[in-house]
């Protein structure tokens, strides 16, 4: 997210989030942002749909029947791929800045090694047809300086922003 101090408060551009998750190249989609969303889109007049899934893991050991209170460590994104008939294509997945340690990732059910580091893309070539990546991004607490005020920061988990003083 990107945010700004301005008249005194902590702004975010919550209103373009959408129009930023997926992008198109010559090798095939880009999946910038993780945010429940569905894409249909064509390649090679062959129909594509993505649909993006979050659910965030709790500490190990973590019992809300006992009534623990524990943040969760990481960001789940699931992302299934449906195809009107198996088509190849790179899909390049976003490895975000505020990773906090070493992203995992399976592709239906197998593990799948990610070459890249946080602010970098993750390129999978391969036919796809009906197929569920499961992508686990680790996350912890951290502060951010406010732009154009460094004696002032904006709490964030992993990348949501939890407050800010100006």
């Amino acid at each position: 997210y990107d945010f700004w101090c301005c008249h005194g408060s902590l702004v975010q551009a919550h209103t373009v989030h959408n129009a930023h998750v997926y992008y198109e190249d010559s090798e095939g989609i880009v999946v910038c942002q993780y945010i429940p969303t569905e894409l249909h889109t064509q390649r090679s007049g062959v129909a594509v749909s993505i649909q993006q899934t979050i659910t965030h893991a709790m500490l190990q050991g973590y019992n809300s029947q006992a009534g623990d209170r524990h943040r969760p460590t990481s960001w789940n994104v699931r992302l299934t791929v449906t195809c009107a008939q198996p088509i190849e294509f790179t899909l390049k997945i976003r490895m975000p800045w505020w990773l906090s340690g070493e992203a995992t990732m399976t592709i239906n059910g197998e593990t799948s090694a990610i070459e890249t580091g946080p602010s970098a893309f993750h390129a999978i070539t391969r036919t796809w047809n009906d197929d569920t990546i499961l992508l686990v991004l680790p996350k912890t607490l951290s502060t951010s300086p406010i732009p154009n005020a460094p004696e002032m920061v904006a709490f964030m988990d992993g990348p949501v922003v939890l407050a800010g003083l100006c």
